[in-house]
């Protein structure tokens, strides 16, 4: 009998494996899923079990982020609606619809939720990552997940103060 290749990726094929996935989150981000890690492929799971399987990752990234003290603007723990539309940044009764099992997200939600949970988003829905055209767009998007949540916001902002500012200014 052949020895088992210890590094080889584990396979997601039934529910209880589903079950026994501990997402790990990436030191110093919140939110984001250390794939690598993980040591898990996405790749091949049966269409029957994606559905799950993101809802397992929804759930688990929702509760990490109560038990991690994430909380609303009144200081309460954080709800999943504000979890939804705040963190995540998509409509929380389609957060609840996906958690739930009862849709599937496509287009620019399945890139909201990529942006905060990370491409493992990709692999577990099966659909081709997008990659902008502008290559440093691209190198931004590759790097984002690395980036904690107040520098992205400050990008964020100096972006559009940067469009403000250039909008005032006369065209030469």
């Amino acid at each position: 009998m052949g020895k088992t290749d210890e590094k080889a990726p584990r396979k997601i094929r039934t529910e209880s494996d589903i079950q026994s996935i501990e997402w790990l989150v990436v030191t110093g981000t919140r939110g984001l899923i250390d794939t690598a890690t993980m040591n898990i492929d996405f790749r091949d799971v049966p269409d029957s079990l994606r559905p799950e399987l993101l809802s397992s990752l929804l759930t688990d990234g929702y509760e990490r982020a109560r038990r991690n003290g994430l909380t609303n603007t009144s200081h309460k723990p954080i709800s999943q609606n504000s979890f939804a539309l705040h963190n995540v940044r998509i409509d929380n009764q389609l957060y609840s619809a996906y958690k739930n099992m009862t849709r599937q997200p496509s287009g620019d939600n399945i890139d909201r939720l990529a942006n905060y949970f990370g491409d493992v988003v990709y692999d577990i829905l099966d659909v081709p990552r997008r990659i902008p055209k502008d290559w440093r767009l691209a190198r931004i998007a590759e790097i984002w997940p690395r980036i904690s949540e107040h520098s992205r916001s400050e990008l964020l902002e100096k972006a559009e103060n940067y469009l403000i500012n250039k909008d005032a200014k006369p065209q030469e």
